[in-house]
């Protein structure tokens, strides 16, 4: 401490004057007399201060030409790094709003470099507000001393460097700020973790240049000079914008203008010009900076993360947009076959498509959603590029669209199973339903058949005179028959009314049973003439024009009427479809019967509707009104429908008898008086329920629209948590424009509910009744637009209040911490530094006194501030919170009544619900109120205490100031009072002598004086105790009694000194004898052991011989040490005070230190040496093993073709493998060895730093050993496996040649012996049938030949296989060996197998090819005979013929010469004689032809 401040004062009184000086003239420090000297022949210009520079300058010192060459050389360089490292400084500075012009001078203040920092790193720093230099070298030295703190290397880089414009350093230190901040955190995928900034930037700037021709990028100078590589770089980012074939024909400037203009065009700042670089070799310093500015611009896959690589992007582009395609045309189709709700009424089919959809959303969409998943994280990795603008992104292509898709699939799936499942499990009901409805047919269809048969009896009685005996029974029966009809009925209704889809055939049956009821009651009552059925055909006609039942059933004299048209009749809910007159006429005994029937079955459908309509309701709301139309348009239609009916009915009044005429014409007029008055109603009630729609439909969009903004308005969160007022502003000011828009819209509704009130509208209820909610709801909006204007000005006041308490209380605890941080101060704070912060401190006061104002600002403000926490629901309320009306409001209902007017207060109940408060208004009416319509009014009690907070926290400061500037003070006094301390109390018997009494009394005096400035400056001082001050009095009293002690005791005592100095002298002595010894091991240690381990045993052993000698002179040495130490420490006991005891202590702690240090090292380095010995002996007999039968296993060359001696190869490997398990001890005592060897190694690396490569070297040996050893074992396992399959295949290739040989050398004798020249067509006919089967056994054999060449083949590949393994395996052992083998040519037996096999394949295809003559011969030799043999017999056979002629001809002849008349035969005679002589020549000719043809043929045989 003594020493630090007597430097510290002493360094001011060298620096202060000169550093005023040079600070007024602009240039850098000069340093002290004593500073320390340049190192010798650092003469260049740039390393020598302004000073020396103006020296050599005035002196007129010349450089020689290699130093001018080397000053060019380095100014070019620092001047394109300047301009280089001011525009990356500029880049970063601009987010801040600075900028520097030039980089040596606008450093040198700190600022500027504190705020690049800042903007680096996020982090803000302190930093002195001042001009002078003192600031300066302040805020410089918070910049270096946070670059250390961020593990930044500096090297040789000081406060002052910077302050001084030092150029070298300036741009030394902003390239280390860019090495750190930029190029340290490039990351490149598959790079190994060793690799400096620079390496990985290349490799990055490789990769992305990879496979462009004519570029290799090798480092940062000559490679880039020429352009071509930045625009490279550009294109494998951004190929749309470079064309590559022009860049290689463009001149190196324009490559690079192009270049930096492209790359600025995407945000890469130009921190280079195209002349700097186009030069022989660029400098690499800005080249890095300007290429890792490119890296950060440009997409990157991330650090540990997924992304995509600039060659994968147009191949991952093509991807998503065919996945996004194919899934969007998928969710497109499948919405619209989602939208289709046309469902069919089958049960059977609606559940198929129930099930269907079910395994829909259980399948296809899990399927589809991890599809649609995956084109999302497919589109984050491609968004970086789209923003990048390599890929520009179509429209509808974003996933916002295809989620916009399925969100529609989506809702289309969730709207067709809200439809589709009520109707399956309609459907399902209405099934059962039916179901039931058979079940009662059939049983009325069984008490109809004993009706009938019970009738039939009672009338087969009556025929036969007797009486009847069921008509009790027979009446049981048709009343439950008319009740289970009944029933039938309402079920049917039931089943319209849902449209189920087999229900006319239900209808149609249950009609068909009251046809069957109708006809049994008919033929009852011409039975029967008793009560139960009385009633005639007539009477019952009347009765049914007058009686309609108010159910959906039918009465027994309904029946009997024909109403069998009225089973639809269901209700008024749904018409019923009045029966056909054929129907009608069908089911009646007559067609004026049936025609009747017709009449009044209209007159009864007209009456029904007339009676549907007068009952008919209007609507309340806009459904209701909907549904009622829709009803009414369908009863409309059915009116309109009826007019056809009616016509038939009137056409037929001609045709009526005269018994119906009377009752047909009256029924007929009546008919068409009420079909009148029907279609006028009903076209009435139209044109109402039209107009009420559409003044309903209307009003009721107005009124959702107005319902919409209330809820908007009233839901929305006023309290404390919502912040955003402006956007609130916003969207306020657009919602008073659409009410103004809506004002017209308004009065013109209001025009138009007048106008149906005045027209006497038959729903004017509904009218008046909208009319007035919308006038209640507008007028609502009205009063809730001033409520949101009065909240807007009440949150704006209370968030600009809380943000100024906020911005105020932050910087007074900023100014807090300012404070407490710069002026904190203890007693290890230094003088100077002391001193210049009392001077800043009072400068801080004047800046407190100023911002009082302030703080007295929003003390005043806080009383004005409106309470928005209880807006909150989750505040709770105190006892009686009152709050104010912002707007008049009234609410009437049954159990509430309230009104409340504006400015009234009120008191808030509960708040639980954020958007109502349970409220009580001032007449002491309770109910919920929308919270919008209140405000909390003043006074806020958080927004008080907030500012009394920050007044609060003002005295704080002023406090605060006020106490540490009193620390400051105490600490400066205390400063100077322990330098006198320590002068006094440092002073020693020499000292005393040396000083002049006066010199001696005036210290003393100055140290009176200072112990009482301390003592004045200490007493507010929260640094100094109470007993502190006493004890530095104590410290002054003792002061002052040490001088006068040393005044008392001026003698010397050195009786010791010799003593001490022989035994130090010995100490030394043995201290150069261990540096000696220490030099030999290190030496020992140090040297490199040989490179190659033939050498090492013999090495080794030397050193081993050397380290033991060394060993037993430590051994003595050490005793030599111990003697002497055991004198020292008896010295030490006698004489404990003397003064040379302490350095005499020390230096026999250094002996005895150094003495066990290096005996233990040099105990481990003999350890090590003998255990590497052994180790080294054990590889070299491991080493023979593996030699050994490596050599056996590269002999063999080739594979016998023989079995035999492919298995005595194979038991020959069977045999090394015995002799290889025997051997195994070897390689397991190797790896003990080498552990043991290992650990040694670990031992002497914890007492050197000895990384012992040899043991490296040896057991990568022994790993190699061990590897070679097991590659040996497997290698006789695979040959012995491979050799087992050659064998194999090698007998079976044998075993089918040996079979093929011997048939193919049988059959091709056999063939040679075969003569074919047989001119018997039988005989040929045998030897082609021969051939033919001879033929057939060769196409047999072809398949056994093929089976043989696959063997072939198979032992072929087998074989090469296999000897291409040996030929691999005796290169390798060749290179292991390094004693290459003279290599003999290697014949394989595949080849003679393959020739054996081409041997065969000839063999029988020369067999073929023979047999295939031979064929051929016999073939064409018997179709030959054939031929001929068939000439010769039509030849012959028109040689008979004509003989046959003629001899027929002669017997004619003969004949007739026969005859009796000697006259007759004379002349016949003569006429013959004249035939014979005109035959003569025919007939010899004959002959002669005959005759050859005979011979001719017995040649030919």
């Amino acid at each position: 401490m003594e020493s630090s401040d007597d430097d510290t004062l002493s360094e001011r009184s060298c620096v202060s004057e000169p550093s005023f000086r040079s600070e007024r003239s602009g240039g850098s420090l000069s340093p002290c007399p004593s500073g320390p000297v340049g190192p010798p022949g650092d003469t260049l210009p740039w390393n020598l201060s302004k000073h020396e520079r103006r020296k050599r300058k005035s002196q007129d010192s010349v450089l020689d030409p290699a130093e001018r060459a080397v000053v060019r050389v380095a100014d070019e360089r620092d001047r394109v790094q300047k301009k280089t490292f001011t525009k990356w400084v500029n880049k970063h500075l601009i987010k801040v709003r600075k900028h520097i012009t030039d980089l040596y001078e606008d450093l040198r203040d700190g600022h500027n470099l504190i705020s690049l920092l800042e903007v680096l790193s996020g982090v803000t720093l302190p930093r002195e507000k001042g001009r002078m230099r003192f600031h300066r070298l302040q805020n410089v030295q918070i910049a270096l001393d946070f670059l250390k703190q961020r593990q930044v290397k500096l090297v040789n880089i000081r406060n002052d460097d910077i302050t001084d414009g030092n150029p070298k350093l300036t741009l030394g230190l902003i390239w280390t700020i860019i090495l750190h901040f930029q190029i340290s955190e490039i990351y490149v995928s598959g790079e190994s973790g060793d690799l400096t900034a620079k390496e990985k930037l290349l490799l990055w700037s490789q990769q992305a240049t990879e496979g462009y021709p004519g570029l290799r990028c090798v480092n940062f100078t000559s490679s880039w000079s020429d352009g071509r590589m930045f625009n490279a770089l550009l294109h494998r980012y951004r190929p749309d914008l470079i064309d590559m074939e022009v860049v290689s024909r463009q001149s190196n400037r324009e490559n690079l203008e192009q270049a930096f203009e492209i790359a600025e065009s995407l945000g890469v700042t130009r921190l280079l010009d195209a002349e700097d670089v186009d030069v022989p070799s660029p400098d690499e310093k800005s080249v890095i900076t300007y290429v890792s500015s490119i890296y950060d611009a440009f997409p990157k896959i991330p650090e540990g993360g997924e992304g995509i690589a600039a060659h994968e992007v147009d191949q991952r582009w093509s991807e998503y947009q065919s996945r996004f395609t194919s899934l969007l045309q998928w969710s497109r189709q499948h919405t619209a076959l989602m939208a289709n709700k046309n469902f069919p009424q089958n049960p059977v089919e609606l559940k198929a498509l129930y099930n269907e959809y079910v395994h829909f959303k259980e399948t296809e969409i899990p399927a589809k959603e991890v599809e649609k998943g995956h084109i999302e994280h497919l589109y984050k990795l491609l968004e970086v590029w789209i923003e990048f603008g390599r890929i520009k992104l179509p429209q509808g292509l974003h996933p916002n669209d295809l989620e916009e898709e399925w969100g529609k699939l989506i809702l289309e799936m969730l709207e067709r199973e809200k439809a589709l499942r009520p109707a399956v499990e309609r459907l399902e009901l209405l099934l059962q339903r039916a179901n039931k409805i058979q079940n009662m047919a059939l049983d009325c269809e069984e008490k109809l058949t004993l009706a009938k048969n019970t009738l039939q009896a009672d009338m087969s009685r009556v025929e036969s005179g007797e009486a009847v005996q069921c008509e009790k029974e027979l009446a049981c029966y048709l009343q439950d028959c008319e009740s289970l009809i009944r029933q039938l009925n309402q079920e049917l209704k039931v089943l319209r009314d849902e449209k189920y889809y087999q229900v006319e055939q239900l209808v149609f049956r249950v009609s068909c049973l009251q046809e069957e009821l109708v006809s049994l009651r008919l033929q009852c009552s011409s039975v029967y003439r008793k009560g139960h059925f009385s009633q005639s055909l007539g009477s019952t006609l009347t009765d049914h024009s007058t009686q309609r039942s108010t159910d959906s059933g039918l009465s027994l004299g309904q029946t009997l009427l024909g109403a069998v048209g009225a089973v639809g009749a269901v209700g008024a809910a749904l018409l019923r479809r009045p029966m056909a007159r054929s129907q009608l006429v069908a089911m009646s005994s007559s067609e004026d019967e049936g025609s009747l029937r017709f009449i009044y079955e209209l007159l009864g459908w007209v009456e029904e509707t007339q009676e549907l309509l007068e009952r008919a309701e209007w609507g309340a709301d806009l459904p209701s009104v909907e549904n009622n139309l829709k009803e009414h348009n369908s009863i409309h239609t059915a009116v309109e429908e009826l007019m056809s009916g009616l016509q038939e009915a009137q056409s037929y009044e001609a045709k009526v008898t005269p018994n119906f005429k009377s009752s047909y014409c009256e029924t007929l007029a009546k008919l068409e008086h009420q079909y009148c008055k029907l279609r006028e109603h009903s076209s009435w009630r139209l044109r109402s329920l039209e107009s009420l729609h559409a003044f309903v439909s209307h009003c009721t969009e107005e009124l959702i629209w107005l319902n919409e903004r209330e809820e908007e308005e009233i839901a929305f969160d006023w309290s404390d948590s919502n912040t955003n007022m402006n956007a609130k502003r916003e969207l306020y000011s657009e919602m008073r424009l659409e009410l103004d828009e809506k004002r017209d819209v308004m009065r013109s509704l209001q025009e138009t509910a007048s106008r149906l009130c005045q027209e006497n509208h038959p729903a004017k209820q509904t009218v008046e009744a909208y009319s007035a909610a919308l006038q209640t709801q507008w007028q609502w909006v009205d009063q809730l637009c001033v409520c949101v204007e009065q909240h807007l000005k009440d949150n704006t006041a209370y968030f600009q209040f809380m943000s100024d308490a906020r911005d105020c209380e932050s910087y007074l605890r900023q100014l807090q911490e300012t404070i407490k941080r710069q002026y904190t101060c203890d007693k290890n704070s230094r003088l100077s530094k002391l001193e210049d912060l009392l001077q800043d401190s009072m400068e801080e006061k004047e800046q407190l006194i100023e911002y009082r104002s302030t703080v007295a600002s929003l003390v005043g403000r806080a009383k004005t501030v409106v309470q928005l926490r209880p807006r909150s629901a989750d505040f709770s309320l105190a006892a009686t919170t009152p709050i104010r009306a912002i707007c008049d409001y009234r609410q009437i209902e049954t159990n509430v009544q309230i009104t409340i007017s504006r400015g009234e207060e009120c008191v808030l109940e509960d708040n639980s619900q954020r958007t109502k408060w349970k409220v009580i208004s001032p007449t002491g009416n309770e109910a919920m109120v929308p919270s919008v319509c209140f405000s909390v009014p003043p006074p806020n009690q958080e927004a008080i205490d907030t500012a009394g907070r920050t007044e609060q926290l003002y005295q704080k400061v002023m406090s605060l100031w006020h106490q540490l500037h009193v620390n400051m003070k105490s600490v400066v006094s205390w400063h100077y009072l322990l330098k006198d301390i320590r002068t006094v109390s440092g002073w020693s018997l020499d000292t005393v002598r040396c000083q002049s009494p006066s010199e001696r009394q005036h210290v003393l005096d100055h140290l009176e004086t200072q112990l009482a400035d301390f003592l004045s400056d200490s007493k507010e001082s929260s640094l100094f105790t109470t007993v502190e001050r006493r004890e530095l009095e104590k410290d002054v009293q003792q002061a002052q009694q040490h001088c006068q002690d040393l005044l008392l005791n001026m003698e010397t005592v050195e009786k010791d000194e010799s003593v001490s100095r022989s035994y130090l002298s010995e100490l030394q002595n043995v201290t150069l004898r261990l540096n000696e010894a220490e030099q030999r091991l290190m030496r020992g240690i140090e040297t490199p052991p040989p490179s190659r381990l033939s050498g090492d045993s013999t090495d080794n052993a030397v050193r081993i011989a050397e380290q033991e000698k060394l060993q037993s002179e430590l051994d003595a040495l050490r005793s030599s040490v111990g003697d002497v130490s055991r004198r020292c420490v008896s010295f030490f006991e006698e004489k404990p005070t003397s003064s040379s005891v302490p350095a005499l202590r020390s230096e026999l702690s250094l002996a005895v230190e150094k003495m066990d240090k290096l005996h233990n090292l040099s105990s481990v380095y003999l350890k090590k040496l003998k255990t590497v010995d052994v180790l080294i002996h054990s590889l070299d007999e491991a080493e023979s093993q593996v030699r050994k039968y490596e050599s056996k296993l590269s002999e063999e060359d080739i594979v016998p073709a023989d079995t035999t001696a492919i298995q005595n190869l194979r038991d020959q490997l069977g045999k090394w493998q015995a002799e290889l398990s025997e051997q195994e001890g070897i390689f397991q005592s190797l790896q003990a060895e080498v552990g043991r060897a290992k650990e040694a190694g670990s031992q002497l690396s914890r007492l050197h730093p000895d990384r012992s490569p040899e043991l490296e070297r040896y057991q990568e040996k022994a790993n190699q050993m061990a590897e070679r050893w097991s590659g040996i074992k497997r290698q006789m396992e695979t040959r012995r496996s491979d050799l087992e399959g050659l064998g194999s295949a090698l007998q079976q290739y044998r075993d089918g040649h040996s079979a093929l040989i011997k048939w193919i050398e049988e059959t091709t004798e056999r063939q040679e012996n075969t003569q074919p020249g047989q001119s018997d067509s039988k005989a040929l006919s045998e030897q082609l049938a021969q051939q033919t089967a001879l033929v057939a056994e060769i196409e047999q054999n072809q398949t056994k030949l093929d089976e043989c060449q696959t063997h072939s083949k198979q032992y072929c590949t087998s074989v090469k296989d296999y000897e291409l393994q040996l030929m691999t395996y005796r290169a390798f052992v060749e290179s292991t060996h390094k004693s290459p083998v003279k290599r003999r040519r290697m014949h394989s037996s595949s080849d003679a197998i393959t020739q054996e096999f081409m041997d065969l394949r000839t063999r029988y295809t020369a067999l073929v090819t023979l047999t295939t003559q031979h064929v051929k011969y016999i073939s064409d030799a018997l179709r030959r005979l054939e031929e001929e043999e068939k000439e010769v017999e039509e030849e012959r056979q028109a040689r008979v013929g004509q003989v046959s002629d003629l001899l027929g001809w002669v017997k004619g002849l003969q004949g007739r010469t026969g005859g009796p008349n000697a006259e007759s035969s004379l002349a016949a005679q003569q006429a013959i004689s004249e035939q014979l002589a005109a035959k003569k020549d025919q007939v010899a000719e004959a002959i002669r032809s005959t005759q050859v043809f005979l011979l001719s043929k017995q040649a030919g045989k």
